[in-house]
């Protein structure tokens, strides 16, 4: 291995390209796990806080910098407390994904069929409350519901929403 290790080629040019192709899909399937849970807006504010802390350096705000200081360390710890079962998901998630999946994209018929029951069950007066994703991953409140082991169909909404 070492005279791949002296290849000018290999050292200059294509252990960067692996190197940053690599990082770049690790970076990407952590964000397909993030945007599947509620961390999303953590991570907005974490960055948001970030971005504050970066111009009270760069302008030199010192009672700004000595509070940030002061309530970075508790902040983190919050954080780490409040959103434990997130993070819990999340890390269970690394090592429970199929790393070279292709994500599945929503089926037309699937809006069809929505649409479809809803109009059936509204001229029948009767309610149904019905989640659509659309920012923010269902991940989390799928987990928490019964799986059905079926299509999506009209027949299928309608049925679990009637009253008899």
């Amino acid at each position: 291995m070492d005279w791949l290790n002296n290849s000018i080629i290999f050292r200059d040019y294509i252990r960067p390209v692996i190197d940053v192709l690599i990082l770049a899909f690790i970076i990407y399937k952590g964000y397909q796990i993030l945007v599947q849970t509620r961390a999303v807006q953590l991570i907005k504010g974490a960055l948001i806080l970030a971005l504050i802390y970066l111009v009270a350096v760069f302008i030199q705000l010192n009672t700004l910098l000595w509070v940030l200081n002061l309530f970075g360390p508790g902040i983190v710890i919050g954080v780490a407390i409040i959103f434990q079962p997130e993070l819990r998901k999340i890390f269970t998630r690394l090592g429970q994904q199929s790393w070279f999946r292709i994500p599945s994209t929503t089926n037309p018929y699937h809006f069809e069929s929505v649409m479809n029951s809803v109009e059936i069950l509204s001229d029948a007066r009767r309610g149904s409350p019905i989640v659509l994703a659309r920012k923010v991953g269902l991940k989390s409140v799928i987990e928490t519901g019964t799986r059905l082991d079926a299509e999506l169909s009209s027949s299928l909404i309608i049925t679990i929403f009637s009253q008899d």
